[in-house]
C-alpha cells in the first residue's frame, strides 16, 4: 500500500525536481524561492493526501492484527499457567478447571485504544499524512541549502517518504504487542486464585535494551502494566500457586530466579 503511494506521488515529484533542474542553470538555487515554489507546495498536499488515505489502511491493518493478539494472548496465557504449576497432572488439571476465559471482544473494549477516537488511532488518521510532507519539505529545504545537486535532493525526498512507513509499522508492531500484553494480564486478574502476579522477562538478545535487561528479573502485581518501549519484547511470567499454597506436602516448583542483570554479566 505504501509503494502505491509513492506511484502516486511520483509524477509531482518528477515536476519539482524539473523545475529544480531548470532554476539550477543560473547557480545555485535561493532557499526561499524553493519554498516558494508552487510545485512543492503541490507535492506537499499530495503527500499528505496520500499518506492520509494509507494510514486508513495502516489503521485497518492495526485494528485486525491486535484483535488477533487479544485472542492468541487469551489461550497463551493459560499455556503459560499450565506450565507453571508443578506438574502433577490430576491436580494441575484440577487448578486450570477454575480457570475464567475471557471474551476477546470485552477484552478489546477494556482496553479502548483502537477505539475510532483513541489518541493511537487518531494519530495515525490525522497527523501521518501532515507529519511527512512537512518532513519531505524540510529535508528538500536543507538539501538546498547544503548545495545539493537535483538528483541528490530527489534522493533525500525518497529517504523521507519512507520514514512514514517505518513509523506506521513501529505504530503496527507496538500496537499489537501492547494489545497481547494487557489481554494477557487481564487473564491473569481475572485469575487471582491461580496467577499471584508476573515476572518481567525480556528477550536477552543482542537487541535487548538496557532498561529491559535491568527490569529482567523483577516480580510485579497483576495491577502492575508492563510499560515497554516501541517494538519491545518482554513478556509477563506468570508466577502461579503452588501445591504448598493449597496445604499439600509437595516439595515447591524450582523457579527460574536469574535477572537481567545476572545474564549480561
Amino acid at each position: 500500500a505504501y509503494g502505491s503511494v509513492y506511484q502516486r506521488l511520483q509524477g509531482q515529484i518528477n515536476a519539482l525536481i524539473a523545475e529544480l533542474d531548470r532554476l539550477a542553470l543560473g547557480g545555485s538555487v535561493p532557499v526561499w524561492r524553493v519554498g516558494k515554489l508552487e510545485q512543492l507546495q503541490g507535492l506537499r498536499r499530495q503527500i499528505e493526501a496520500e499518506v492520509n488515505r494509507y494510514a486508513a489502511i495502516a489503521g485497518n491493518e492495526i485494528e485486525q492484527g491486535s484483535r488477533l493478539a487479544i485472542v492468541a494472548s487469551q489461550q497463551d496465557a493459560l499455556d503459560l499457567v499450565k506450565a507453571s504449576l508443578p506438574g502433577v497432572t490430576e491436580i494441575d488439571n484440577g487448578i486450570i478447571s477454575q480457570w475464567n476465559r475471557l471474551n476477546p471482544q470485552a477484552v478489546e473494549s477494556m482496553l479502548g485504544f483502537l477505539d475510532e477516537d483513541s489518541p493511537l488511532m487518531a494519530e495515525l488518521r490525522d497527523n501521518l499524512g501532515k507529519v511527512v510532507a512537512g518532513l519531505v519539505a524540510a529535508k528538500l529545504l536543507e538539501g538546498i541549502t547544503l548545495g545539493y545537486n537535483p538528483r541528490k535532493v530527489a534522493g533525500l525526498i525518497r529517504q523521507q517518504l519512507g520514514l512514514g512507513l517505518m513509523s506506521s509499522l513501529r505504530t503496527a508492531r507496538t500496537a499489537q504487542l501492547y494489545a497481547y500484553r494487557e489481554a494477557t494480564r487481564a487473564s491473569y486478574l481475572a485469575n487471582p486464585e491461580i496467577v499471584k502476579g508476573w515476572t518481567w522477562r525480556s528477550a536477552r538478545d543482542a537487541r535487548t535494551c538496557m532498561a529491559c535487561l535491568a527490569m529482567d528479573g523483577t516480580r510485579h502485581t497483576n495491577d502492575e502494566t508492563l510499560n515497554d518501549h516501541h517494538n519491545g519484547k518482554c513478556v509477563m511470567v506468570p508466577t502461579v500457586i503452588d501445591y504448598a499454597d493449597l496445604g499439600l506436602d509437595v516439595p515447591r516448583r524450582v523457579e527460574q530466579t536469574d535477572t537481567g542483570e545476572d545474564w549480561f554479566r
